[in-house]
């Protein structure tokens, strides 16, 4: 579970770049979304050989080279691709992703911190609904309260930690 979403918050923080990188390598636009939606199910795959230290936009970007690359062997009607200038467009691409907290580990240490400054109640909903996978009635027994209340307050705990993590990153 928390796999999933740590993946789904990768996936939407370097979408933008992975799609910028395929739009420069080819002119077909359907090429570029499908390649980028296969680059996402390869991602999720093979998630557990992902490096923490490395870029996770890197990392997506040579799959997806990889898959351009496969796509243009299969189907003669896809322009020639030149590995080469695949590297110089990562390289440049890889420079506008470059940005405090680009790797795992800075997200998950800026986290950590956020998470330190909410407070108790925001603390406890926060662990209960993603640590402890409670969802729903379950979640607003664990924080007595209603159902729309605990979903609520998850819901601001989240806002918190997202204005925290883009502030301390922006910061850093």
């Amino acid at each position: 579970m928390q796999e999933r979403v740590l993946f789904e918050a990768l996936v939407r923080q370097t979408a933008d770049t992975l799609h910028l990188y395929l739009t420069a390598c080819t002119t077909d636009a359907a090429l570029a979304d499908e390649v980028f939606q296969d680059t996402i199910v390869v991602a999720w795959q093979r998630m557990g050989d992902f490096d923490p230290k490395r870029s996770f936009g890197a990392w997506t970007r040579g799959i997806a080279r990889n898959i351009l690359l496969a796509k243009r062997r299969e189907r003669s009607s896809i322009q020639r691709l030149d590995e080469e200038i695949l590297v110089q467009i990562d390289n440049r691409v890889g420079v506008l992703e470059k940005e405090p907290g680009d790797t795992l580990d800075e997200k998950l240490a800026c986290l950590h911190r956020c998470l330190e400054g909410l407070s108790e109640r925001d603390r406890s909903a926060i662990d209960a609904r993603y640590k402890g996978g409670l969802r729903g009635a379950d979640l607003a027994e664990r924080l007595q309260t209603s159902l729309e209340n605990a979903r609520k307050i998850v819901q601001r705990a989240r806002a918190k930690l997202q204005a925290c993590m883009k502030t301390k990153l922006a910061w850093e």
